[in-house]
C-alpha cells in the first residue's frame, strides 16, 4: 500500500509538473542582436516576446510590439541564439534561447559566454548582464 500511494503521488507530482510551460506572463527580450538559426541574416535591435513557453513575436524593435504586461529585459549588447543550433528561432517553437556576450557566428567557442538560459520560457540561468525594466 505504501508503495502505492508512492507510486500515485510520483505520478501526479511529474503530471502537474510536467505541464508547465514556461510563465504565464508574457515576457520580452529587448534591443537583442537576434540570429535565429536560419540562413536570414541577424537582426538588430530585436525584440523577442515570449508567452506561455513558446516565442509568440521574433523582430525588428519596429516591428515587435511589447505587451503591456509583459515582463522586460534589456538584452542591449547581447546575442539571442537558439539553444540546439538545430532548431531555429521561429514563433510558434518552444523558446529555448541563449543569450550570449559574443557573436556565436564569430566566436566558435560561444558557449562559454554564455550570460543567461531559457528552456520552454523558463530561465534556467536569469541573464547575468541584462537589466530588468
Amino acid at each position: 500500500m505504501k508503495y502505492l500511494c508512492l507510486c500515485v503521488f510520483a505520478l501526479l507530482n511529474l503530471a502537474v509538473g510536467g505541464c508547465a510551460r514556461g510563465d504565464l506572463a508574457p515576457q520580452a527580450i529587448t534591443g537583442v542582436t537576434l540570429i535565429d538559426g536560419t540562413p536570414h541574416p541577424p537582426v538588430s535591435p530585436a525584440n523577442i516576446v515570449i508567452e506561455r513557453g513558446r516565442v509568440i513575436a521574433a523582430g525588428s524593435v519596429d516591428s515587435v510590439p511589447i505587451p503591456k504586461d509583459a515582463e522586460m529585459i534589456d538584452g542591449s549588447g547581447l546575442f539571442v541564439f537558439p539553444l540546439d543550433p538545430r532548431q531555429p528561432i521561429r514563433v510558434g517553437a518552444d523558446a529555448n534561447l541563449l543569450l550570449l556576450n559574443v557573436n556565436p557566428a564569430t566566436e566558435t567557442d560561444y558557449r562559454k559566454y554564455v550570460s543567461g538560459r531559457m528552456e520552454i520560457g523558463r530561465w534556467t540561468q536569469y541573464p547575468a548582464h541584462a537589466q530588468r525594466q
